[in-house]
């Protein structure tokens, strides 16, 4: 039991410090702390892939359509359908419609 919380606080940490490429994370805990664990980081994940993708530019990529539960999630897909009617407005106002 000890192991197992000594390496949810290494994954915390790794966590804390935005480091979601971190090998203690592929770690399997035990329980429903480790199924929690596993679970936040598999989101985090998918967040920050999202992030990657809206940053290169990609608005309308299939990960983007992947929904994300949670407040993250929500502001997320908000922002997406923003920018993507930025981007349409942007393109009437370029074409001088």
């Amino acid at each position: 039991m000890v192991k197992n919380l000594r390496t949810f606080a290494q994954q915390a940490q790794a966590i804390a410090n935005d480091d979601l490429n971190n090998p203690i994370l592929s770690t399997e805990g035990k329980g429903v702390l480790g199924g929690a664990s596993a679970s936040m980081v598999q989101n985090l994940r998918k967040i920050a892939e999202q992030a990657h993708t809206i940053s290169r530019d990609d608005l309308y990529n299939n990960k983007l359509s992947i929904e994300s539960r949670g407040d993250l999630g929500t502001a997320f897909a908000t922002m997406v359908m923003n920018l993507r009617n930025l981007a349409e407005q942007a393109q009437i106002i370029a074409n001088g419609d």
